[in-house]
């Protein structure tokens, strides 16, 4: 669902939270489009989804008797997701697969369809990042998209206060593993993928990566005062002392950039409009 439909032939960029379709999205991107994505080791995403999500209350939140239950086990919590009606408990179990559009439900009964729904997402992807190989991940981008190093410096956003992922046994790593076992098995794929794209970059990528490590360093110490930062929820926040154009936008969240670029459309096609306007007068 689209609030606007695009102009001519096709968007030039569709971001944010959004389940991928690839042919869904055909019909409203440009045809030169290319298809980036990001993943996470299962493991970290698995917690941290049950964290921001609050699964284990999702979950109880229509058995109020079962609300009373505070240390609910991880099998009770790992039985229960699969039942749960709400939205966001599809991320419970192989959710990075869910946002690339597969449903835990019909997929993943074996290891051999599921190696052919990876391959099937690796021809429909030009790049998958590797959230642990960021930095790697962007240098890759980087030179897909003919960009330079300007274009990919970054604040780092909503970092965790949590200085360990989880407190899991090995054996409570095991069953969640098992039970997102498509997501194992997606991650592992593309986490090796990354590192043979990496290999066929050629000699310069750690000096490009070097570099690039370097010149983010001193757009972070120039933009952020760290003096200010302070915890926020789950997370980091800080202030800027350095207010700058770069810096804001750096600093921006995914809401007010989203405002911003939808602005600076809306201003383009306004400077096309009024003049075919005052043409057909």
């Amino acid at each position: 669902m689209l609030l606007r439909q695009p102009h001519n032939d096709g968007f030039h960029i569709l971001l944010n939270h959004v389940r991928f379709n690839k042919t869904e999205m055909k019909d409203v991107m440009k045809p030169e489009t290319k298809y980036v994505t990001i993943l996470r080791e299962p493991l970290a995403h698995w917690h941290s989804v049950v964290k921001y999500y609050s699964l284990k209350k999702l979950v109880t939140r229509d058995d109020p008797e079962e609300q009373q239950d505070k240390e609910m086990s991880l099998q009770t919590l790992l039985r229960k997701i699969p039942e749960c009606r709400y939205f966001s408990c599809n991320l419970g179990k192989n959710g990075q697969f869910f946002d690339l559009g597969v449903s835990d439900k019909e997929h993943f009964r074996n290891t051999t369809f599921t190696r052919q729904i990876i391959e099937q997402v690796d021809k429909e992807f030009d790049l998958v990042l590797i959230t642990e190989y960021f930095d790697e991940s962007l240098i890759l981008l980087k030179r897909m998209m003919c960009w330079r190093f300007e274009d990919i410096l970054y604040i780092p956003k909503k970092l965790s206060v949590e200085k360990e992922v989880t407190s899991f046994s090995p054996e409570e790593e095991k069953t969640i593993r098992a039970a997102s076992a498509g997501d194992v098995m997606l991650y592992d794929y593309f986490n090796r993928t990354l590192w043979r794209k990496i290999k066929e970059y050629g000699p310069n990528f750690d000096g490009d990566l070097r570099h690039f490590r370097q010149l983010n360093k001193r757009i972070i110490k120039n933009c952020v005062d760290f003096n200010s930062v302070q915890t926020m929820g789950m997370a980091f926040n800080y202030e800027l002392h350095n207010n700058s154009v770069l810096c804001q936008n750096l600093n921006r969240d995914i809401a007010p950039y989203t405002f911003l670029l939808a602005e600076q459309v809306l201003q383009r096609e306004r400077r096309i409009i009024q003049p075919y306007e005052q043409g057909r007068r």
